[in-house]
């Protein structure tokens, strides 16, 4: 009898283990279908339900709704727009200063040196990430894929988030490891991380002067395709421990690793003048003037966005002046403020040139006229945004991948 009652209450028991899992097998794959249906529905670029609905998901749920519908028939269009929405969920929680689900770290912001703030930090970017992956596998959807990559990295740089565009473009490299933009994009971070500002934030956090102590990260290694690598640290899609400026080197190792990203950009697409221009200011950086001057005037010689041509001219007219040629020197910054006349980096070294020549009357206007009394309140130096805008501008590849799937 005692036997029998305990085959009985195994019985029972067994049952209610079957209940259980079938109970909660049934909201995964209901979540799912709210997943599709979501993807489906939302409009991109919309504050729409789908949007409001998907933001207030876990983690864990929006990942195990991703992964099945991976595994799943959902063809590339359904997760395109899962992306695409995921995309917009993570720019609107950063316009509003993190979301409250995200949980996972926060990144510092940086004004000359000084930390100024953080943003919490949000998993939109590593469901986006694990989509793309999914989406890259398959030939329909790697251009998409490719897109996203570059329209995020964009973001990330013309928000000056540091540590998110590096573990982006860690991932990049998995997916897409010789694509030109994504290169180029590796290698302005670099030039980034050798500015005085992030090194002299860098030396204070190192010292202990600064309340936001980065963990200390491994050394660098270049991968089979020659991309820049983080040894030890974890950076795929699924890391919650996302490193935030975690192994800057000093200067000269990081316009080193720039120099070499960049070239490497040139090489897999010869037309990006944006990278020649960047390289430009590398190798001047790197006491190769002669080198410099003519890869920039290289850039200059063709039709260029406004923005850019400022870049080339302010970087011909630094080296023009260190080759002991001011009469090029003087003809780069007109070019610059010609284009922005009231930029700041342009005026400076306009004066810079004329008070080497004994114009000390040219040298003091041409300050004056940037930064004086009678200076416009919103006049604009591109060079402030030097680390941060790119060719095509990232509000440009964001909406050319909303209009993907229209």
């Amino acid at each position: 009898m005692h036997v029998t009652a305990l085959r009985v209450w195994g019985l029972l028991a067994t049952a209610a283990l079957l209940l259980a899992a079938t109970a909660n097998a049934q909201p995964a794959a209901q979540n799912t279908e709210n997943w599709l249906a979501a993807a489906r529905a939302h409009t991109p670029g919309e504050r729409d339900a789908s949007l409001l609905t998907l933001m207030r998901w876990s983690r864990d749920a929006t990942f195990a709704a991703i992964d099945a519908a991976g595994r799943g028939d959902a063809d590339v269009r359904i997760l395109a727009a899962g992306l695409i929405l995921h995309t917009d969920i993570g720019i609107l929680e950063r316009a509003s200063g993190g979301g409250a689900a995200a949980g996972i770290g926060r990144s510092v912001r940086l004004l000359d040196a000084e930390s100024i703030g953080s943003l919490q930090r949000t998993y939109q970017w590593d469901a986006g990430r694990r989509l793309a992956t999914m989406l890259a596998k398959r030939p329909q959807g790697a251009p998409i894929a490719r897109l996203w990559f570059r329209a995020v990295a964009a973001l990330f740089q013309q928000w000056g988030d540091l540590g998110a565009v590096r573990v982006h473009l860690d991932r990049a490299a998995d997916v897409f490891p010789d694509d030109p933009l994504l290169t180029l994009y590796r290698g302005t971070l670099h030039q980034a991380y050798a500015d005085a500002r992030i090194q002299m934030y860098m030396a204070r956090t190192r010292r202990g002067d600064s309340p936001r102590r980065p963990t200390e990260g491994g050394p660098m290694y270049r991968d089979a395709a020659g991309n820049l690598r983080d040894a030890g640290t974890e950076t795929t899609e699924n890391s919650t421990n996302m490193p935030l400026m975690t192994t800057i080197k000093e200067t000269g190792i990081e316009l080193g690793w720039a120099e070499s990203d960049l070239r490497r950009a040139i090489q897999l697409d010869p037309s990006l003048a944006e990278a020649r221009i960047r390289l430009a200011h590398v190798v001047g950086a790197r006491d190769n003037s002669a080198e410099a001057a003519a890869l920039a005037r290289e850039a200059l010689a063709k039709p260029l966005p406004p923005f850019l041509e400022y870049y080339g001219a302010m970087v011909l007219g630094r080296n023009a002046e260190r080759l002991g040629d001011p009469a090029e020197a003087k003809a780069a910054y007109d070019r610059a403020l010609a284009l922005f006349p009231y930029g700041q980096a342009a005026r400076v070294g306009a004066s810079r040139v004329a008070l080497n020549a004994g114009r000390r009357d040219e040298a003091v206007a041409s300050i004056l006229e940037g930064t004086g009394p009678d200076a416009p309140a919103d006049r604009l130096d591109p060079w402030e945004w030097y680390y941060r805008l790119h060719e095509p501008q990232a509000t440009s590849l964001v909406t050319e991948l909303r209009a993907s799937l229209r």
